[in-house]
């Protein structure tokens, strides 16, 4: 082989690389926000269920004004994609949620935590690392 089909080679064998290093980096950034977009859907449910109870009279099976005592749906605090744990504040007039993603960050090998926080009226997302 002459020097100019070995140097065709060898730049060939860049552009694959590169192209593979850019591919692998699309693909954990899309698989990070797949996993964020996800967790924000679940504590969504989360909390619209938790709005309901805390509307519903206690006579009725619900809060009276109130989280304390709610219990999401079956399969609500644990899936595929992430651990949910909810704590009742402010003497159950507001709901928190906390997911943790089980998944870990390929830039800091941690998993992703996103919190929510509920009201009888209003839901506020924070997402707590990237």
């Amino acid at each position: 082989m002459g020097n100019q089909q070995l140097l065709l080679i060898v730049l060939s064998m860049i552009i694959v690389a590169i192209a593979v290093a850019v591919g692998i980096s699309l693909f954990q950034t899309h698989s990070a926000q797949f996993t964020i977009d996800t967790m924000i859907e679940e504590m969504r449910t989360i909390a619209t269920e938790g709005q309901e109870y805390n509307r519903k009279p206690g006579r009725s099976g619900g809060g009276g004004g109130a989280f304390t005592g709610f219990s999401p749906g079956v399969n609500r605090t644990s899936t595929e994609t992430a651990d949910y744990q909810i704590v009742f504040i402010k003497r159950g007039a507001e709901m928190r949620i906390t997911g943790t993603s089980k998944a870990k960050l390929a830039g800091n090998n941690q998993p992703l935590k996103v919190r929510t926080d509920v009201t009888a009226t209003s839901t506020q997302i924070t997402i707590l690392n990237r």
